[in-house]
């Protein structure tokens, strides 16, 4: 490194191209761009690319780090700390910080759902008569032979075709001068 870097510097010119911090921008990807950005910035400082690249990196985790760290602060914690001395000239970052914390939290809240729902199907099937009985049947099916089991399974779908076809619907149609046709055989 060639003396002191001036990071106010480099943090104004990171400032005036989006596409190096922001990922929403459209040419983030664009990796050739960005290379082009950065040797830009570089030499208007006088440095090699990669220090510029590492030096931007250190103070952006470290901004993400302290501004984290400020946010899950509050009372007496939060009016003892001393700001970090680039806090303020990297203000900008915010809009991305908070865009991945947000999406980070959205994820997290529908997998705290998914689970709840699966909790409630099991404390549903626990409290299911039918369910409970059909689970009664296991031991005595595995003590079987296979060919017994298979001769089991179809006795049971053949006894419980003909009702499940035949039942009277939960909610059977009003009669509106129509012909009165059985659900029944």
């Amino acid at each position: 490194m060639q003396g002191k870097m001036n990071v106010e510097l480099l943090v104004l010119l990171v400032l005036e191209h989006k596409e190096l911090y922001d990922k929403r921008d459209s040419d983030y990807k664009n990796l050739d761009k960005r290379e082009l950005l950065w040797s830009g910035i570089a030499q208007q400082m006088g440095l090699d690319v990669e220090e510029v690249k590492h030096k931007w990196k250190s103070l952006r985790d470290t901004y993400t780090r302290k501004k984290h760290e400020d946010d899950c602060r509050s009372g007496q914690a939060a009016k003892n700390n001393e700001l970090w001395k680039f806090m303020k000239v990297m203000e900008f970052l915010d809009i991305t910080i908070h865009s991945c914390v947000k999406a980070r939290e959205s994820e997290k809240e529908e997998r705290r759902r998914e689970k709840e729902e699966r909790r409630e199907q099991r404390r549903e099937q626990q409290n299911d008569e039918n369910y409970l009985f059909a689970l009664g049947l296991i031991p005595a099916l595995r003590r079987l032979s296979p060919a017994v089991q298979s001769s089991v399974k179809l006795k049971i779908t053949s006894a419980q075709s003909p009702v499940t076809y035949h039942q009277v619907p939960p909610h059977t149609p009003t009669n509106y001068g129509c012909s009165t046709t059985s659900w029944l055989p």
